[in-house]
């Protein structure tokens, strides 16, 4: 029995040894953990909790003054429910260090999530836990965040609507875009009911815009989608190309009528010429 208490106390002693040695665990949910390690680390965390799985890659910048930084390069979650890690600092000057949390979203309660540093898996952070009333929140800013659940891609916002959100500006050398809506050739049918530029002129006066094109408010409310927003404008330039087709026979009408009352006033005047030289 003696032999037996030993081996558990031995066992106790050296489970503390190593989590003294290296405190790269946060192992308690709801609970603030400081980072002691000061400088610049690019940081895996794994967390776990309730049928979910939380990984990041993130890049901490802890070294200058007054500063306690957190950039997600990538985040991915899996599962089909979330956690999530939350960020802070505490103190001032150089004395500031960033802190951090494991808290459930989605999930009933949240387990515990472990730092490994990306250039170097032995490095201790030396994680300890802190008073929630010592920390300030902050905001990550986020590169990259992986919706595995319902297959969305995000950059720069965690909450995407669509399988590829951006907030921000793309640059592309193309885009190529299916269509879900018929390109609007129907435009050149015979069918097809052109308005006239009456029309058209009393329902921009009535409505504000032209013709089968959304608002400024709808703009406003939904955005743009760009494949359906091409063909609108390819089908006004279809109908501008009619316009101007019809103004092309009306300008030639009106020069073939030209043609004809210039030909009929040189006949009166050579009548007229005739009449004055039979009255001589």
């Amino acid at each position: 029995m003696k032999n037996k208490t030993t081996f558990i106390c031995a066992v106790l002693l050296l489970f503390n040894v190593l989590y003294l040695m290296s405190q790269n665990t946060g192992y308690t949910a709801n609970t603030w953990y400081k980072i002691n390690s000061r400088g610049k680390f690019v940081t895996k965390v794994h967390a776990s909790g309730d049928y979910s799985e939380h990984d990041v890659v993130i890049h901490i910048i802890n070294v200058y003054y007054n500063t306690a930084e957190v950039t997600y390069l990538s985040e991915f979650n899996y599962n089909h429910k979330r956690v999530k890690l939350e960020w802070g600092f505490t103190g001032n000057n150089e004395n500031r260090y960033v802190v951090v949390r494991l808290v459930p979203v989605t999930a009933s309660f949240a387990n515990s999530f472990v730092f490994e540093d990306v250039s170097d898996p032995t490095f201790d952070y030396g994680l300890t836990v802190i008073d929630a009333s010592l920390v300030t929140p902050i905001t990550p800013q986020n590169r990259l965040f992986v919706d595995e659940w319902n297959g969305r891609v995000g950059i720069g916002t965690t909450s995407p609507d669509s399988k590829l959100t951006v907030k921000g500006n793309i640059h592309a050398e193309e885009v190529k875009v299916d269509l879900s809506v018929p390109a609007p050739d129907y435009v050149f049918k015979e069918d097809y009911k052109l308005k006239t530029l009456e029309e058209t002129q009393a329902y921009i006066k009535e409505n504000g815009h032209l013709p089968n094109m959304p608002s400024a408010q709808e703009f406003e409310e939904n955005g743009m989608e760009l494949g359906v927003m091409n063909l609108k404008l390819l089908e006004k330039i279809e109908e501008l190309i009619l316009y101007t087709i019809n103004q092309e026979e009306e300008i030639r009408k009106l020069k073939s009528k030209d043609q004809e009352f210039i030909f009929l006033k040189r006949e009166v005047e050579q009548l007229k010429k005739r009449v004055d030289f039979l009255n001589r």
